[in-house]
């Protein structure tokens, strides 16, 4: 029952990645997700279903709650920080899932993290990676939905130091999605906070070497990130452009990844006077 269990929620996870309709892989998700959680109630120590819990928790949040939530944030601003709240709580839950099989493997994981994060990284090994990058990715989501919580700000460096293991283990881990993540995580914080446009730009260069040139989403997190703070018009527009022109992906497991890059390319082209003063003066 534990390895039907297990191959079943990982099997669904691929369905969901190779479908295209957006809408109908955000109706079903709630369900698997539910599903999962139903597993792990007789089975609470399988670290796969651990993983797979926690990535299926962190990606609903992040394209069904997260970015409808930036969509509305001008227009709806109570009805956009409902959404918020909840993608706080659903990525709170994907996090504390893969610190979990963490802990499973190292005990005091968690404990020791937050005491002494390198210590406690040291003991994980390439087959970590995806749990590496699920916690630090959940944990990224609840800093990015509580942002004036200093409490939960303060937790950056730890975030810091699962992503920078998890880069050391395998940097091309899922085709550079750890490279990825950190174009949003260095674009995305001024030089006072720690973040550097120079690195944000050297992962955007490795993440293309990793995943193709035709990867959109390398080009959406430079331009919403390293971009908008230079007030760049040019740079961020045919960054966009260029997501926007990919094709179909040659992996199959990325469909869905894609087709939501393209969606938000075009918001993002299309409500660029949110983010630019001389926008409209720039447009031909």
């Amino acid at each position: 029952m534990q390895s039907a269990g297990d191959s079943l929620a990982a099997a669904s996870l691929t369905a969901f990645a190779t479908d295209e309709d957006l809408v109908l892989v955000g109706d079903a998700l709630p369900f698997a997700l539910k599903f999962l959680d139903t597993l792990l109630v007789n089975d609470p120590e399988s670290v796969d279903l651990l993983g797979a819990a926690a990535a299926g928790y962190i990606q609903y949040a992040s394209a069904y709650l997260d970015w409808p939530a930036t969509q509305q944030k001008e227009s709806d601003y109570e009805a956009a920080s409902v959404l918020q709240a909840r993608a706080g709580q659903l990525y709170e839950r994907g996090r504390t899932y893969a610190l979990k099989a963490l802990d499973l493997q190292y005990p005091d994981f968690r404990e020791q993290l937050e005491k002494n994060p390198d210590q406690a990284l040291a003991a994980c090994d390439k087959a970590d990676v995806p749990l590496l990058y699920w916690a630090g990715a959940g944990w990224a989501g609840v800093i990015a939905m509580n942002p004036g919580n200093m409490e939960k700000v303060a937790d950056l460096p730890v975030l810091a130091s699962l992503m920078h293991r998890a880069l050391a283990l395998d940097e091309t881990w899922n085709l550079g999605a750890l490279h990825e993540f950190m174009i949003l995580f260095e674009g995305g914080r001024s030089e006072m906070m720690g973040g550097s446009q120079d690195r944000a730009r050297l992962h955007f260069q490795r993440a293309l070497e990793l995943s193709g040139k035709d990867n959109p989403t390398p080009y959406i997190n430079l331009a919403i990130t390293v971009s908008i703070q230079n007030q760049d018009v040019a740079e961020y527009r045919s960054c966009l452009q260029t997501a926007l022109a990919a094709g179909k992906p040659k992996d199959p497991t990325r469909n869905l990844a894609f087709r939501l890059a393209h969606e938000k390319a075009t918001w993002y082209l299309d409500h660029a006077d949110q983010f630019f003063l001389s926008w409209e003066e720039s447009t031909p």
